[in-house]
């Protein structure tokens, strides 16, 4: 086995963890059983627990990522209806997944005393900005020869996403996916009549 999928099996096994157990999972002896090796080829391929975790965070944000970028991209070119693919695909049923928040709830929680976390967290949420104001500026110039703060639009719309995700998986009996799709389109018709217009 390369080092490469050994650190991936390891990450694999962190990541299982994190969705059966939350925070009771973040243990390195846990990760080690889970993945069938001793801790100390945890140890010898990330050094640390964190570095393993910061590892997972950036992964499981990474995959996600790369998922929604494939399914937007590729034959879609416009605009509306690459938003309106990321919309539904925002809520599939493995997005809304309550386990996923078992993990992203520890990695949330860690960032604000690790480092290394704190980095995952700055890099990933950077990529995936920068994916939805490439989106969403599309969408605008497609519309508009006016300017728009599509920074400003870009998080707003990242955070509306974050809440209906969170309180669905918290709840999923508060609303319907097709609800907050149904929300998150409102939004991007506001959004093409100038509300973030400069």
């Amino acid at each position: 086995m390369t080092v490469i999928q050994r650190q991936s099996e390891l990450i694999s096994a962190a990541l299982t963890c994190l969705k059966k157990e939350g925070y009771k999972g973040l243990s390195v002896r846990k990760i080690a059983d889970e993945a069938k090796v001793s801790v100390g080829l945890i140890n010898h391929h990330f050094g640390s627990l964190e570095k393993l975790i910061s590892a997972a965070y950036e992964s499981m944000a990474g995959g996600i990522l790369i998922s929604l970028k494939e399914t937007c991209e590729g034959e879609i070119t416009d605009p509306a209806k690459r938003i309106e693919v990321f919309i539904r695909e925002s809520f599939n049923p493995s997005i809304l997944d309550p386990d996923l928040l078992n993990a992203w709830i520890v990695f949330w929680g860690m960032t604000r005393y690790s480092p290394e976390i704190d980095k995952s967290h700055s890099l990933t949420y950077a990529s995936y900005l920068e994916f939805l104001s490439q989106l969403l500026g599309d969408l605008w110039r497609q519309d508009n020869s006016t300017e728009c703060n599509i920074r400003l639009a870009s998080i707003s719309f990242s955070s509306m996403l974050d809440g209906l995700w969170v309180e669905s998986c918290l709840n999923s009996h508060a609303f319907k996916p097709e609800d907050a799709v149904s929300i998150c389109q409102a939004w991007i018709k506001g959004f093409r009549a100038g509300m973030f217009a400069s």
